[in-house]
């Protein structure tokens, strides 16, 4: 009953789609969940290292923060999960020096890949 990310990768429909997962909730990440918050968060990534002009040292911060966040459904709950991401992503905004302009750009980036398309 897992469901087929590399099929939805290839036709693009919902794998990187992460809405559906309830975050209110207190009960820890099924497997299906972990993958597609995977996909979502590479997805993000590359959109951030489109988007923005920053150097390899840069990206490399970005990346770590980021796999953090994939790290971390295994061991937090999803409630706690929302709430890591925030200070994570206001870290990296922090850490690459963003305006107010880049900042809410980041969080949009991040919104579009938990919201459906």
């Amino acid at each position: 009953n897992e469901i087929d990310l590399w099929s939805q990768l290839k036709f693009n429909t919902k794998s990187l789609d992460i809405s559906s997962i309830d975050f209110e909730n207190k009960e820890e990440f099924l497997t299906d969940e972990k993958k597609q918050v995977k996909l979502a968060i590479n997805e993000l990534k590359s959109l951030i290292n489109q988007r923005f002009d920053i150097n390899k040292s840069e990206q490399q911060i970005v990346n770590d923060r980021l796999d953090y966040l994939i790290d971390a459904t295994k061991r937090l709950n999803k409630y706690d999960w929302k709430s890591l991401v925030v200070s994570t992503l206001i870290s990296v905004s922090i850490a690459l020096s963003f305006d107010t302009e880049k900042g809410k750009l980041l969080f949009e980036l991040f919104l579009s890949r938990t919201t459906q398309r």
